[in-house]
């Protein structure tokens, strides 16, 4: 009896023992299966955040390409209004070079036409009135030169007078015709009758352009 009480003893050991195996088995099994699962869950995160970093990064790609293009349209309309204005200024520099033109032209006509009328002295001494301010009708000279002998004499060439350049080179010659062209408009006619167009006068535009006008002026210098 002795002896089985000690089998029996042992058998309870060994039980004992094979549940505490079992009993390490089960607690190795489920920290396994917890690694596992906080694995799995780690990966899933990691997933996660790698699907939001390309969504974050395709967003900013998107609001790069947004921005570009809104650049590249400010840039296209800033060339067409910069291309606009120039186009503008081109064709108000044409209308302007048009209208100078035709001013031109038309004092060439009234002087032209100044020269194939004949004109009164008498009528021509009223219409000379708005020269007295700076001129005398006699040789001496005032603010201008002195008109007597005018007609048909060198410009720039009265002594002690200081002329602007363009006079002072003396290129042409008081004629009918030139001076038709500088009573209506001496600014223009100094650039004409020098040839250069930048060439200046002292003297004021007198808008004396009526061709009448201009022969009764002419006759009344003439008779000085």
């Amino acid at each position: 009896m002795a002896t089985e009480a000690v089998m029996a003893a042992d058998a309870a050991k060994a039980a004992e023992a094979a549940k505490a195996t079992e009993a390490a088995k089960a607690t190795e099994a489920a920290k396994a299966t917890e690694a596992a699962k906080a694995a799995e869950a780690a990966m899933a995160t990691e997933a996660v955040m790698a699907a939001d970093a390309a969504k974050a990064a395709e967003a900013a790609m998107a609001t790069d390409a947004a921005k570009a293009a809104d650049t590249a349209m400010a840039a296209e309309v800033t060339k067409a209004a910069e291309a606009a204005k120039a186009a503008e200024a081109a064709k108000a520099a044409e209308a302007a070079k048009a209208a100078k033109a035709a001013e031109a032209a038309e004092a060439a006509k009234a002087a032209e036409a100044a020269m194939a009328t004949k004109g009164d002295p008498i009528k021509g001494k009223k219409v000379a009135g708005k020269c007295k301010s700076c001129h005398n009708f006699t040789a001496k000279k005032k603010v201008g030169p002195g008109l007597q002998g005018v007609v048909d004499r060198q410009a720039g060439i009265m002594p002690g007078m200081r002329y602007s350049k363009a006079l002072a080179a003396g290129g042409w010659v008081w004629n009918e015709k030139n001076l038709a062209l500088w009573v209506c408009d001496s600014k223009a006619a100094v650039k004409t009758l020098s040839g250069n167009p930048a060439a200046k006068t002292k003297m004021g535009n007198q808008r004396i352009c009526d061709a009448t006008k201009q022969a009764d002026l002419i006759a009344f210098l003439k008779s000085l």
